[in-house]
């Protein structure tokens, strides 16, 4: 009865989809539920699909200026933060950073944090310290970002000995999630040239380290992608990606709908509306470490620019005129009618549901499978 009603319970969010679609119309932007929050540009790593290890991470927000910011109600809404980078764990306040988001967000159920894993002792000692300040009030979610098996991963990330330290965080990791049920591991794979004659190996050995194994095709960002040839995805590439997605359809069920979005973006050549909607710019807010406000973290460039809260309160850049301009400028831009990004998937699957509800509801293997992986525990604690 109770796994039953939190999957019917989700059906309320037909009603938020509405109003979301309502104020899209009207290129109105809404109280965000989904924060994605760059807590710094540092990185120890220099991934080849990334340039963000070139900039400098300076003048990046205090402790102090995030807990005011967080401390306005313009927040109130936020259900789930996305703590990125750079690697995430090199701020050294960043347990703080987690304390200040469960005390002032009062709707906050999940925050998710990425990292390359090459600080184990750091990153498990911090998770610990996490883990704590959570109390369990607040899903704790850490995946490890893993693009190949051995030598390759450690070419893809100019890393020597990256893959072992990332398997060793990763097992270490998943011992934590063993011990707590506030706490979930994974790993996530960007697909790309450099590994796509791998990727079923690369999701068959990970397998065996964790039941979560997130694949994503690489996107081209105009900011993000310094080197595109090498996240680049060839039309063979793109071939065998969605053939193994094909092949993943009952076996991971949760990816289902995604993947069958990024099927019709990629397998139609002529599609030039993104077949599932994206609350960037609405419900869902991009915070870089230096303070901007911007609808999307795929398209940090001044053109996308709202504004930066340390110059004017965030409630107004989001409600503003120029958050209102942009809003439409990115209704018929050519990025973002191609974008297979899943950054805000759990704002759609809870926010926006109606284009998930009528997957389901046309495909019943998927859902036959996914409400068997629920019953099993699988996913459970996100639903």
């Amino acid at each position: 009865m109770g796994l039953r009603w939190s999957v019917y319970k989700n059906a309320f969010g037909a009603f938020n989809g509405l109003n979301f679609r309502i104020q899209r119309s009207l290129s109105r932007g809404m109280k965000p539920t989904f924060l994605i929050y760059q807590v710094t540009t540092a990185c120890n790593s220099k991934c080849r699909m990334c340039g963000i290890w070139k900039t400098k991470p300076d003048n990046e927000l205090s402790l102090k200026e995030v807990e005011d910011l967080l401390d306005r109600p313009f927040f109130d809404k936020v259900h789930w933060v996305n703590i990125t980078g750079g690697e995430p764990f090199v701020r050294k306040d960043i347990v703080q950073i987690v304390k200040a988001m469960k005390e002032r967000l009062p709707g906050l159920q999940l925050i998710a944090i990425p990292t390359n894993g090459f600080l184990t002792s750091k990153i498990i000692d911090t998770v610990k310290d996490m883990l704590e300040v959570l109390n369990k009030k607040v899903i704790l979610n850490v995946n490890v970002s893993i693009d190949g098996i051995g030598e390759k991963h450690d070419y893809i990330r100019r890393t020597e000995g990256g893959y072992k330290k990332a398997i060793k965080t990763l097992d270490e990791l998943y011992k934590l999630q063993l011990a707590d049920d506030c706490f979930e591991t994974g790993t996530e794979t960007v697909i790309m040239d450099h590994n796509a004659n791998n990727i079923r190996n690369i999701y068959e050995e990970l397998k065996n380290h964790t039941p979560h194994v997130n694949l994503t095709p690489a996107i081209l960002s105009p900011f993000y992608t310094t080197e595109q040839e090498s996240a680049h995805m060839s039309n063979k590439t793109i071939t065998k990606m969605l053939k193994f997605f094909g092949e993943l359809r009952l076996k991971e069920p949760a990816y289902a709908y995604y993947h069958s979005k990024v099927s019709r973006i990629l397998g139609e050549k002529g599609l030039m509306k993104r077949p599932f909607p994206c609350l960037g710019g609405y419900k869902t807010m991009y915070l870089d470490a230096r303070g901007n406000v911007y609808p999307c973290l795929m398209l940090p460039i001044p053109k996308f620019l709202v504004g930066n809260i340390r110059d004017c309160p965030v409630e107004e850049l989001w409600h503003g005129p120029t958050a209102k301009d942009i809003r439409k400028r990115l209704k018929g831009h050519l990025y973002c009618t191609r974008c297979t990004n899943n950054c805000d998937i759990m704002n759609n699957l809870k926010e926006e549901v109606w284009d998930f509800g009528m997957f389901m509801m046309k495909n019943k293997d998927v859902r036959k499978a996914l409400m068997k992986d629920l019953n099993e525990g699988r996913m459970k604690k996100y639903v």
